[in-house]
């Protein structure tokens, strides 16, 4: 697994990549308001979800890399965004697995956390 922040607080190669996939991430599809009901809690928030594990080659012959999904994590974790993790494969498989994070909140993170040279 490749570091995502150096030890003086700069991000890696890999930490710039990692911030460049998470921000073009696909968005949900947003919630239909209807009108004379409440707005939701997270109205002003935009939610997505990351497909971190690749697949790789056809056939008998496929691996997996988690590589992107760990780096994600590490991340997250390190900028204190809030994420969960699911599964929407069909039936719970391993390419499924995805994280889920408020877009607004890690761009407030990385404009606040992250040093840039």
């Amino acid at each position: 697994m490749a570091r995502v922040f150096l030890k003086s607080g700069y991000l890696t190669q890999a930490g710039r990549d990692t911030v460049v996939v998470l921000l073009n991430a696909d968005k949900e599809k947003p919630v239909p308001l209807v009108w004379g009901k409440p707005l939701p809690p997270d109205w002003d928030s935009i939610w997505v979800h990351f497909h971190g594990v690749r697949q790789l080659g056809r056939g008998r012959f496929v691996t997996l890399s988690y590589s992107l999904d760990e780096q994600a994590r590490e991340l997250l974790t390190a900028l204190k965004v809030p994420f969960t993790e699911g599964n929407d494969a069909i039936r719970g498989g391993k390419t499924g697995a995805y994280l889920r994070y408020d877009l607004m909140k890690l761009r407030d993170s990385l404009l606040r956390y992250v040093k840039i040279a």
